[in-house]
């Protein structure tokens, strides 16, 4: 029984990681359900680009929520926010920490807030890594900055691309059925000239 249970949350944490049907397949699932959406492709950049950016803050838990949030005050598709959130990944978030730090970092040095971090490393206690915490913070801001325009203008991009490659794709299959159509041949048989199939015989009498 205990061995079913583990290899039930083992089998969970290695879709997690790992889907079973890979990422490949993953990411044409939601490349589809967002192009097969009927908001504006302007909606739905928003909301991929408030996905995006959501993700790049280390609030791990709270990534779809800040995204909705985001995405409601833009005016942006609110699924769409979810599926722009999937940047952040048990395999990039490593890579969007480290970034958040080198970048918070910067921020640092550049105005002169050491003594502010300083100041709150002492208020909280030595125990408390909140002057990390408050520095990968800064950097996730200006990450989520940078990464909100560049997200939106991939994302209109491509969707804009794929509409359309859909729209002449539908139209070329529309021109291909009429063609493949043949004309009706008209009708032969002369206008009000009475059918021979089905038509009651006549009786011929001879004359006296």
């Amino acid at each position: 029984m205990f061995r079913s249970r583990n290899s039930r949350y083992s089998q969970k944490i290695r879709n997690i990681l790992w889907p079973k049907k890979g990422f490949q397949r993953s990411f044409y699932y939601l490349r589809e359900r967002v192009t097969r959406m009927s908001a504006s492709t302007h909606a739905l950049s928003l909301g991929v680009a408030c996905g995006a950016a959501a993700s790049m803050t280390p609030f791990i838990g709270l990534h779809f929520i800040i995204a909705a949030v985001i995405a409601y005050l833009v005016r942006g598709n609110l699924f769409a926010s979810a599926i722009g959130t999937i940047m952040g990944n048990p395999w990039s978030f490593p890579l969007i920490w480290a970034a958040d730090n080198y970048v918070g970092g910067l921020v640092v040095s550049q105005f002169g807030l050491e003594e502010r971090l300083a100041h709150i490393s002492a208020t909280v206690g030595p125990d408390m890594p909140m002057a990390f915490f408050y520095k990968i913070t800064l950097g996730g801001v200006v990450l989520a900055i940078v990464t909100f325009p560049l997200y939106y203008g991939l994302s209109y991009w491509g969707l804009s691309s794929w509409r359309a490659h859909r729209a002449r794709k539908k139209l070329a299959k529309l021109e291909a059925r009429r063609a493949r159509q043949e004309p009706v041949a008209p009708e032969l048989q002369a206008v009000g000239q009475p059918s021979l199939a089905g038509a009651p015989s006549e009786v011929v009498k001879n004359p006296e």
